[in-house]
This record gives structure tokens, C-alpha cells and sequence, in this order.
């Protein structure tokens, strides 16, 4: 069906505050775009859909579409080491890419680029195609002569389909995998960096490139701090610490003078007295006395008392 007839048929329903002519034409170029993106996937081979011009003066999106709905930012979850010496913490893009624009599977990217000569060397518009997965080795992306990114794969259709954000699936650790060493390595970001991040979507041959996000803003990482100049000297120490330190050295001076006195208390014999043994249970001898005991102790020895057996 011709334009002309499309555009006399369609029609939608009119909304308060529009007039009929006016929303018809928006819903029209709406339609429109939709369609010609959807006969540029199916059928690549047609004219029109080399240089996807749309009507009435509104351009229809290519198949690798720049949209700054989505642009990366760092994660907003309170981590810890959210941004770290070589790595950082990205926030995922969750219910951003199209994935019916795959066939089969779609492979999520992240380029992650110096600030400066990274952004500027990364391809854009029609350069960038899929020579771009092979263009910067990780290995090599941050050396003098490399071009200053690399591109990491770190998801596909079904990581960041749009559903409820956890701690877990919205978000995305940059640098995280410190042993790879292939062409789509997650590695370490070099320490003292300035970098930008980007998302891609592909197929899952990494043959096209479907969607790209905009540049997030410039992320600073971590600067280590040299164990050097850690100054461990006392008189750079706080007066609270001070304080608190004299106060815990005294409890433990006292408490260890309180161990060695009851210690010297113990052996010595202070705590211990007479024992007196005696029973006055009948025997076939009769009633039975012992003499007294003290332990540790010089005293007079008691007096004796016999008792004589019943004839």
C-alpha cells in the first residue's frame, strides 16, 4: 500500500488539546519511522532502506541508532568501593536496548574509553561497524601507541531486560576480571584514569551494531596513595586519640597490677584456713575423734580425748 493510502487511512483517536490534522501527522511519521526500520531489517537489500529518509521532513532512525534516552552513569546503590583504583561501578541499562532488533541472541557491550583520546579516536556515524570489536585489544588499549579504549562484553539479551532493579542485575563492575586477557576482557582500568563509558548492542555474531548509547560523563578513578608518605609519626596524632590511648594503656597498667596482687594473695596462703575432720557417728569402738589439722600453719596441738570401749 502507497504512502498517500497509508496516510488516508490512518487515523487515530484525537486528544484533548490537539487538533485532528495536527496529531494525524505525528502519529503518521511515528507509523511511518516504525516501518521503514522494521523493511531495513527484513529487507536489507531494498533501495529505500540504504538511506532511510522519512516524510514530511522527520528522519527515521538507521540500524545504528544514537538515542540519548539512556546515558551511563555510575551506579546509585551505596557500595562500597563504588569507584575504586581500577575498577568502578556502572548503573546497567535496563529496559533501554530493543532486542527484537536480533534475530537470535544480542550481545550488550561497554567501550570504555580515556576521556580525551579514547572518545575522540572511537568510531562514529557509518565508520563505526564491526570492525570495531578487533580494533583495540585490551591487552594494548591504555599503551602509548594504543587507541586509547576497549570494548567489553558484558551482557546479552537476557541480562538487562526490563524488570524489577536489584543490587544484582542493575548494575554493571567495570574492570572487574583481572585474569582475562582476550579481545572482550573486562579488565582492570589503569589507576589515575579519566574515562567515559557507552553501551553497544549487537547481534550475536558481533556483526552489526544495532543501538549505541551516548558517553557518560567523565569518571575519575582512585588515586593510590603511596605507603611513603603516611606519616606515622605521634605528635601528628589527634588530641581525642591521645586521650583515648592514655586512658586504655592506664585501664590495662591497672588491671594487670590487680592480676599480679591476687596472684601473691593466693600463694601465699591468706585465703586459706584450719580444716577439722571429725565424726560422731557410733562405731563398733564407740565415738570417734580426730585431731585438727592446719595447713601451712605452726599452732599448739590440741588436746587429746580417748574414749574407752563398753566393757
Amino acid at each position: 500500500m502507497s504512502a498517500v493510502k497509508h496516510l488516508e487511512h490512518f487515523r487515530v483517536p484525537s486528544k484533548r488539546g490537539q487538533s485532528r490534522v495536527e496529531e494525524d501527522k505525528v502519529a503518521w511519521e511515528e507509523w511511518w519511522c516504525r516501518e521503514r526500520e522494521r523493511q531495513c531489517l527484513v529487507f536489507v537489500l531494498l533501495l529505500d532502506c540504504v538511506v532511510p529518509v522519512g516524510i514530511m521532513g522527520r528522519t527515521c532512525p538507521t540500524a545504528t541508532t544514537l538515542s540519548p534516552l539512556f546515558i551511563p552513569q555510575i551506579s546509585s546503590f551505596n557500595y562500597p568501593g563504588t569507584i575504586s583504583v581500577t575498577t568502578f561501578q556502572m548503573k546497567a541499562p535496563l529496559c533501554f536496548f530493543n532486542f527484537g532488533l536480533c534475530s537470535n541472541q544480542c550481545n550488550v557491550w561497554a567501550v570504555v574509553a580515556s576521556a580525551s583520546t579514547g572518545v575522540a579516536n572511537f568510531p562514529v556515524g557509518n565508520s563505526l561497524t564491526s570492525a570495531v570489536f578487533t580494533s583495540s585489544q585490551y591487552s594494548a588499549a591504555f599503551q602509548a601507541n594504543g587507541l586509547q579504549y576497549y570494548m567489553a562484553l558484558v551482557g546479552n539479551t537476557t541480562s538487562f531486560t526490563c524488570k524489577q532493579p536489584t543490587p544484582i542485575n542493575s548494575v554493571i563492575r567495570i574492570g572487574s576480571n583481572p585474569t582475562c586477557t582476550g579481545n572482550d576482557c573486562n579488565g582492570p582500568v589503569p589507576p589515575n584514569t579519566v574515562v567515559r563509558v557507552r553501551y553497544l548492542l549487537s547481534d550475536s555474531l558481533n556483526t552489526k551494531i544495532f543501538q549505541v548509547t551516548a558517553w557518560s560523563s567523565p569518571i575519575k578513578l582512585v588515586t593510590p596513595l603511596d605507603y611513603n608518605s603516611i606519616d606515622t609519626w605521634f605528635g601528628k596524632r589527634s588530641g581525642g586519640m591521645i586521650v583515648i590511648t592514655s586512658i586504655l594503656s592506664s585501664l590495662t597498667g591497672i588491671l594487670l597490677l590487680l592480676l599480679g596482687a591476687m596472684f601473691m594473695l593466693t600463694c601465699s596462703g591468706y585465703f586459706q584456713g584450719k580444716e577439722e575432720i571429725s565424726t560422731n557417728n557410733p562405731t563398733a569402738l564407740g565415738p570417734v575423734s580426730m585431731k585438727q589439722y592446719s595447713f601451712h600453719q605452726r599452732t599448739t596441738p590440741p588436746s587429746t580425748t580417748t574414749s574407752s570401749a563398753d566393757p
